[in-house]
């Protein structure tokens, strides 16, 4: 009976991960052959499975932004490069996007040592960076070992401060890894406006007085909930209230 159950349960597996991939191939081949509103729905399935990758997204995104659904294609465009920040065709792609949006708002400029340790961070994942800053975790466990143990007038003082400089890399590579996480999924939450135009409120209820309007497209910040309305901002520090439906979180 065990054996059943665990054949069962590698069968359940095989057709757990075949079925995205067989739905991205469905998705892809319709896109191949300009049938949009079909690559759509085989990708929204693969996300239905709660399965992501950058590679879905984007192709979701080149999938929407081909039927002119600019909120969808800059959603999904933000949603792939969260998952790979480096890659080439994303980042093009994401600002060939930006410049459909009406509202044409400059976001702030880095300082120049701000855009370099930016770029710093970007040069590997956040799993990379925490992989390691875990081995040299381990490296530092095993020197200190070393310096317990063995009483050899070389190795024990090689060991502890070979030890401490692997500590010290291995706190700075932490710390990285922390960074690195959060230029991808920054503290304030980020969502893409997908109605055609919003009308941001001077507070979160209906009759309020109208602010500015803002059009699809645009990524902003949300900063606060309240029921069915949002306070957010933009890059040019304004702020205000919309309807959360008018809205879409990256």
């Amino acid at each position: 009976m065990k054996w059943l159950l665990t054949i069962g349960a590698i069968m359940a597996l095989v057709v757990a991960v075949a079925q995205p991939n067989d739905l991205f191939e469905q998705g892809n081949t319709a896109y191949a052959n300009e049938e949009w509103a079909t690559a759509i729905e085989h990708y929204e399935a693969i996300l239905d499975t709660d399965y992501r990758s950058a590679s879905i997204h984007f192709n979701l995104a080149n999938a929407y932004y081909q039927i002119g659904d600019l909120g969808q294609a800059i959603l999904h465009y933000e949603r792939a490069w969260q998952l790979d920040p480096t890659d080439e065709d994303i980042i093009f792609n994401k600002k060939l996007a930006n410049l459909q949006i009406i509202d044409k708002v400059e976001p702030k400029e880095p300082t120049f040592i701000g855009a370099w340790w930016q770029s710093f961070l970007l040069t590997a994942s956040t799993n990379v960076w925490a992989f390691t800053a875990v081995l040299f975790f381990f490296l530092t466990l095993g020197l200190g070992t070393v310096f317990l143990l063995v009483k050899h007038p070389f190795w024990r003082p090689f060991s502890f401060f070979g030890g401490l400089s692997t500590l010290v890399i291995a706190l700075l590579l932490t710390f990285i890894a922390h960074q690195r996480y959060g230029v991808t999924y920054p503290g304030t939450p980020e969502a893409i406006i997908m109605a055609p135009n919003v009308y941001v409120k001077s507070a979160p209820k209906a009759g309020s007085t109208d602010l500015f309007i803002l059009h699809e497209g645009l990524k902003v910040t949300v900063q606060e909930q309240e029921g069915d309305w949002l306070r957010i901002g933009v890059e040019n520090d304004k702020q205000g209230w919309v309807k959360a439906a008018d809205l879409a979180i990256i």
